[in-house]
């Protein structure tokens, strides 16, 4: 949940921030499956 990404981006340390574009567009897909509407 956007929960716990938070967190793994908040502990992911000094080395991944070359990968931080990547993990935004992670959290926005996961955003986006939440608001769907469920099928």
């Amino acid at each position: 949940n956007i929960e716990y990404l938070i967190y793994l981006v908040k502990n992911s340390g000094k080395d991944k921030i070359n990968n931080f574009p990547q993990i935004v567009e992670e959290v926005v897909k996961q955003a986006h499956q939440e608001l769907s509407p469920k099928k």
